[in-house]
């Protein structure tokens, strides 16, 4: 073997990159702490970059939905337990159905408080309190009105 083959083989080998570029290295367990530092700081950064000062955390059950959506399902479990009455699974649909449509009222109060953190400061421009949710389905990916 010549020493330019070496020489190259060295260099193509997976173990000389640099560890900031070596994807594979990146993904072990054992890198899980830098993954989670570069998380955060590029996080970090990016809120710094848009004058964010203050985040608010809301979260929120993915089960609670508006009041209409919530109705339509109940009335669509109703329908089922009255054709299946004795259905276990459709039993307790239903009353899942009941509880989400009971807790409507928590959507609301959401709606209201992403109204209240959307209208604070100087106007949409101003991002120094910004409001971060969930953003999977429901309350948790509720979007909140900035205009009253």
């Amino acid at each position: 073997m010549t020493k330019e083959k070496r020489i190259h083989d060295i260099l193509q080998n997976p173990n000389y990159r640099k560890a900031d570029e070596d994807i594979n290295f990146l993904k072990e367990d054992a890198a899980r702490g830098l993954r989670l530092q570069a998380d955060y700081l590029k996080t970090e950064l990016l809120l710094q970059e848009y004058g964010i000062k203050h985040t608010i955390a809301v979260f929120g059950g993915t089960r609670i939905i508006e009041e209409a959506e919530a109705s339509q399902n109940l009335m669509k479990a109703k329908q089922l337990l009255e054709k299946y009455p004795q259905n276990e699974e459709f039993i307790q649909r239903y009353k899942i159905c009941e509880k989400i449509l009971d807790k409507n009222r928590f959507y609301e109060i959401a709606r209201e408080f992403g109204k209240i953190v959307g209208l604070s400061g100087e106007g949409p421009s101003d991002c120094r309190v910004t409001l971060m949710t969930g953003g999977g389905p429901g309350i948790m990916g509720l979007y909140f009105d900035m205009a009253p």
